[in-house]
């Protein structure tokens, strides 16, 4: 099993994107979409002020329902709470991902142990409790035992957007021009933004939607 560093991965975007001149606002909050005619979406209206655009691409995460609604579209997405805890390596020779059903441990090369992760039906709660970190800390002590001496580090907590069929949701949303998706990855979203990024470039550059054909939002749109 392979593992990241997702900090340093975003770090690394961010500093990717800003190189390409791309225009960032972080802690900015999308409050309406811009229609026009012919149901298109000509961009977003934010609390820094309007941005136009050819195409917009919501990738909202757990929130991406909420901004289907605005247009009318009710996509069945919902945030799932993960709650993940890490601990000190030090003393303890692990070396490779542990993956099991009631946990997985991940060694981190800045001496940390990251272990997981609770499915939890909170809504877009995003605190951490003392019965998930329970849950967590216990599934993988079976796997480790040395794991009862390991420092405790820190806990932390993450929503997941969760779809109905358990598949992603890429491409143009249904009824509407202008605007797309590309959500609904629930546990690997990191994992599978290359090919994320591949395919909705495919579709937004080239028009190739034949690639994401099973992953389109028009599934869920009953007639």
């Amino acid at each position: 099993e392979g593992h990241i560093n997702n900090r340093m991965l975003l770090q690394a975007l961010v500093a990717a994107c800003t190189l390409q001149g791309v225009e960032m606002l972080p802690g900015t909050v999308v409050t309406q979409l811009l229609t026009g005619a012919e149901q298109r979406v000509a961009g977003v209206m934010t609390t820094a002020g309007s941005r136009h655009a050819k195409h917009t691409v919501v990738a909202a995460g757990a929130w991406a329902g909420i901004i289907a609604q605005l247009l009318g579209v009710s996509l069945p997405i919902r945030p799932v709470r993960g709650q993940v805890a890490a601990v000190a390596s030090g003393g303890i020779p692990l070396r490779r991902v542990i993956f099991g059903t009631t946990g997985y441990l991940a060694p981190k090369k800045d001496g940390r142990i990251v272990i997981g992760a609770t499915e939890d039906e909170a809504g877009f709660c995003r605190e951490v409790t003392l019965a998930g970190l329970a849950n967590v800390c216990n599934g993988v002590l079976p796997y480790v035992p040395s794991l009862h001496n390991a420092p405790f580090l820190q806990a932390w907590a993450g929503l997941r957007p969760a779809t109905e069929d358990g598949m992603p949701l890429f491409g143009p949303v249904p009824g509407w021009s202008g605007i797309s998706m590309a959500t609904g990855h629930f546990r690997n979203g990191i994992l599978l933004s290359p090919i994320t990024a591949k395919r909705m470039t495919d579709w937004l550059i080239e028009g190739k939607l034949e690639l994401i054909g099973p992953f389109l939002p028009e599934r869920f749109i009953r007639p």
